[in-house]
């Protein structure tokens, strides 16, 4: 390019700054310019303090600017159904991996972490569990290393999957997406506090949590789940690194036809089970933000969940909110954050906005979409926010 190339580009970008520049400063006030731009405060026209307030749940009243008892209950009452319902939505995602993870060892029976559960005829409509389909043979662990200790998961070609926290986190995917790239190998699974040496020849994956899932999917052959039946019973293994030189069995149980429940009760019961979480999972695996937000309605680690007659009606008309507010939001999303034809009457939608599995956008966590994915869909990677309708 020429210096006269050069000089004329330099030049259009002055001009081009010196038109926006003028035009940002009138958007962009100082705080100094903002302030001296407002009236004068004159006395007799602020009221920080009025002696009575309507607001949807009454009118609370504060004579001399001081709260009556029955205002301050009112107050309190309100604040608790507030804070419970945004938390029932904001830890829907730890309790839908706990409703995994409960539903699989209560309704299945599995003892322990070598127990392997298998879907050998397929899954079916038996059980209640979120999206899940008859066009793979399934397999599921659930991992707790609490108990355990490090575990070590063997994986052969033909399978795939992911591995989240208790969480919901994900944390790796097993098979062509992961570590081992579709070729088989062993994932070591090491616990939130581990310290120690790590051996060599694992995929190793950290988890924040103690609990572990992960669902893995047999690959058919022209709808035959026989082949990647006996691939699973062949070659998949679960077993704690500290049994490694001599493996414990592994058991397989065939789960197809079994009646079992995976979904999160959208009752009080619900904050029992948040309190199950808290009292078994590392609370740094939590934001200060939500401890205090859980310690407000009185769940907190280490200590008794034992809210009395008021707070439980509080609780049970939070959990109410909050499943109407999930469903709504399936139905009619206020925003196009998910959808697939942005801008357009088109209802196709993918789990994850912008293909992103944290639902995380410019800084802000995008609440309506976490809440959509989690409360309908199950398992989380990468993997499944790749593809869009028409790519092939």
């Amino acid at each position: 390019m020429t210096t006269k190339s050069w000089m004329q580009l330099s030049i259009a970008g002055l001009m081009a700054s010196s038109v926006a520049a003028p035009v940002y400063a009138m958007q962009e006030k100082t705080f100094v310019e903002q302030a001296s731009s407002e009236a004068k405060y004159t006395p007799g026209d602020f009221k920080p303090a009025p002696d009575n307030m309507k607001t949807r749940f009454g009118t609370l009243e504060f004579p001399g600017g001081y709260p009556t008892e029955e205002a301050v209950q009112q107050v309190y009452n309100e604040l608790d159904r507030q804070r419970a319902t945004q938390l029932y939505l904001d830890m829907y995602p730890a309790l839908s991996a706990h409703g995994l993870l409960k539903g699989w060892v209560r309704d299945y029976g599995m003892t322990d972490t070598s127990d392997i559960v298998v879907m050998a005829n397929r899954l079916d409509s038996a059980p209640l569990i979120l999206t899940g389909n008859t066009e793979s043979l399934y397999s599921f662990f659930v991992l707790d290393m609490k108990a355990n200790g490090p575990i070590v998961l063997e994986v052969p070609p033909g399978v795939m999957g992911p591995i989240d926290d208790h969480n919901f986190l994900f944390l790796a995917d097993v098979g062509p997406t992961g570590q081992d790239k579709g070729k088989g190998g062993k994932y070591l699974i090491l616990p939130p506090d581990y310290k120690g040496e790590v051996p060599d020849g694992y995929f190793v994956v950290k988890s924040p949590t103690y609990g572990v899932w992960n669902f893995g999917r047999g690959f058919l052959k022209d709808g035959d789940p026989k082949p990647a039946l006996k691939n699973i019973k062949a070659n998949v293994r679960v077993y704690p690194l500290s049994k490694a030189d001599n493996p414990p069995k592994t058991e397989f149980i065939n789960a197809s036809g079994i009646n079992y429940n995976t979904v999160s009760p959208a009752t009080y019961n619900f904050f029992e089970d948040i309190n199950q979480v808290i009292q078994d999972e590392p609370i740094d695996s939590l934001e200060p933000e939500k401890r205090g937000v859980l310690k407000s309605i009185g769940i907190e680690k280490g200590k008794p969940f034992k809210p009395d007659a008021r707070m439980k009606r509080i609780l049970t008309d939070s959990a109410n909110i909050s499943n109407a507010a999930f469903r709504s939001l399936w139905w009619r999303p206020r925003d196009d954050a998910n959808a697939l034809y942005k801008g357009t009457e088109s209802r196709w939608m993918n789990g994850y906005p912008d293909r992103n599995t944290t639902f995380i956008k410019d800084g802000a966590m995008l609440l309506d979409a976490r809440t959509q994915m989690y409360t309908i869909g199950t398992g989380v990677t990468p993997a499944m926010a790749t593809v869009t309708p028409g790519e092939g």
